[in-house]
């Protein structure tokens, strides 16, 4: 009976978990852009202020500071999903 009513359900809960992987799989790619386009950015406004003549290393500096700290977040939001792989407690 149960096998019966499984079997009938297959396509539906496919397409259920289909969804739900399309769905994580969407959010964890905007948690992962977000600081990486913060990144390139920076990386970018760093360029110019350097460019500058004569260069503008206070704000250089701060655009560089802000590439570490978007890339420390990337990271714990990289470590935190293979926390979550391994059923372990997430540290952010």
């Amino acid at each position: 009976m149960l096998i019966r009513l499984i079997d009938g359900n297959i396509p539906e809960i496919q397409a259920r978990a289909s969804t739900t992987v399309g769905q994580l799989t969407s959010s964890i790619a905007h948690e992962i852009n977000q600081p990486l386009m913060s990144i390139v950015a920076n990386a970018g406004a760093s360029q110019r202020w350097l460019k500058r003549d004569p260069a503008n290393l206070e704000n250089a500096s701060h655009s560089l500071d802000e590439i570490i700290r978007e890339g420390r977040r990337a990271g714990d939001i990289i470590r935190g999903l293979q926390a979550l792989t391994r059923n372990q407690v997430a540290d952010w």
